[in-house]
């Protein structure tokens, strides 16, 4: 049975804890890996930072426009962008 050393990348790139938000998304990119480990000053592991923490968690989703009629609430288009947009954001 593999081991995780089997497969681990032994060369791993790292981000400060200071890096900003473009540098790790352009490591992100370049790298090609899904998530970073985060170090402090002297090279020790503070955390791990994926590709999903870059996203704005804080910006606002458009909710749909909304029909009603006889108690009933119609969508007026936009539904799969409203859906979309409330995945990435929860």
């Amino acid at each position: 049975m593999k081991t995780a050393q089997d497969i681990m990348t032994r060369e791993a790139i790292t981000v400060l804890a200071d890096d900003s938000v473009q540098k790790v998304g352009e490591l992100f990119l370049s790298s090609g890996h899904h998530s970073l480990p985060v170090v402090d000053g002297d090279g020790h592991l503070v955390g791990m930072i994926g590709e999903r923490d870059l996203i704005d968690a804080h910006r606002k989703v458009h909710l749909p426009t909304m029909l009603t009629i006889l108690d009933g609430l119609i969508p007026l288009g936009g539904m799969h962008e409203y859906e979309e947009e409330l995945r990435k954001v929860t």
